[in-house]
């Protein structure tokens, strides 16, 4: 059964001009080292840190479904699996409030074109539909 959906959007030329504007320091606030060393490999920085942004708001969204969490964002973030597929990895504390809200699985789409960016996640549960 579907707990949680969760989607955002991303203006990448927006993100771009934050990048510009704080750099190093708004990148540590909000990514991961390996996030951050995945996204300075690509053509395109700016498009791929503001989908793992997106990313990181879906699953705040999905998870919350209107309420306040403690959650910051480095508490989850994008990571390729062993078989190179996009995942979304929790802490310790985003794993706990998951797992409490009944979430066995977490689904992740990032797109981007153009000077946009976004993320779906979907939460489910073990429960049947």
């Amino acid at each position: 059964m579907i707990l949680g959906i969760g989607h955002d959007i991303v203006h990448v030329p927006r993100f771009q001009a934050a990048l510009d504007k704080w750099g190093q320091r708004f990148l540590d606030r909000l990514f991961t080292g390996e996030e951050q060393s995945y996204c300075r490999s690509m053509h395109s920085p700016a498009r791929h840190y503001a989908a793992r942004f997106a990313a990181k708001e879906a699953f705040y969204k999905a998870l919350s479904r209107g309420k306040q969490l403690p959650l910051g964002f480095l508490e989850a973030w994008v990571s390729r699996s062993a078989h190179g597929e996009l995942q979304l990895v929790l802490s310790p504390k985003s794993l706990t409030l998951a797992q409490a809200a009944g979430v066995v699985a977490l689904h992740l789409s990032l797109s981007h074109d153009g000077e946009y960016a976004s993320a779906f996640v979907v939460l489910e549960s073990g429960e049947p539909v």
